[in-house]
């Protein structure tokens, strides 16, 4: 028959959650810095600010440590998505290049010789279980990984707990406090 329970593939329930947001780590100002640009935020608008940067990287994953592998039309489509953004950000994106894994983040940090790494939040998913695993392994070697997050999902993250409905409530709240009304 049916089974009676349907068992998370590789433990991903626990992961798919939203986490708790940490403390981010402080922009160290005057450091070298390279930007790394992934699919989960595409926008890096509040980022481009960091005159710091002096290389970029584009993370595009390939299916290795999953039993789940992705269709061919959806890595085709997040290879577009990325490849629109780095088109778009071009002028903010030096010295680009693509990685595809933990290792060569690291070793693309290591070449330009990095001090800090500054990227957008990704709350939840593969990318942000690669960035948490890239914190640990570029702090290893004195290279700090920064995720920033925007102003708007800040105030607004302690809502999005019910659904929209219940969001919805929260929404002239969360625009005052950004000063939009």
């Amino acid at each position: 028959g049916l089974a009676k329970v349907a068992r998370p593939l590789n433990n991903t329930a626990s992961t798919m959650a939203p986490k708790m947001i940490d403390p981010p780590n402080r922009y160290l100002d005057g450091h070298k810095t390279g930007f790394l640009l992934h699919s989960e935020d595409l926008n890096i608008a509040h980022l481009t600010h960091h005159s710091d940067c002096i290389a970029s990287a584009v993370y595009r994953p390939v299916d290795t440590d999953t039993m789940l592998v992705s269709s061919p039309k959806l890595l085709e489509f997040n290879n577009a998505t990325l490849d629109a953004a780095a088109k778009h950000w071009k002028p903010n994106l030096l010295n680009c290049c693509d990685v595809t894994n933990p290792e060569g983040i690291l070793s693309w940090a290591l070449e330009n010789k990095l001090e800090q790494i500054v990227t957008p939040y990704a709350a939840v998913g593969n990318t942000s279980q690669m960035l948490e695993k890239c914190k640990h392994l570029l702090s290893n070697h004195g290279v700090q990984l920064t995720q920033v997050m925007r102003e708007y999902d800040i105030v607004s993250w302690p809502y999005a707990t019910k659904g929209f409905l219940k969001f919805r409530e929260k929404i002239p709240k969360i625009l005052t406090s950004l000063s939009m009304i």
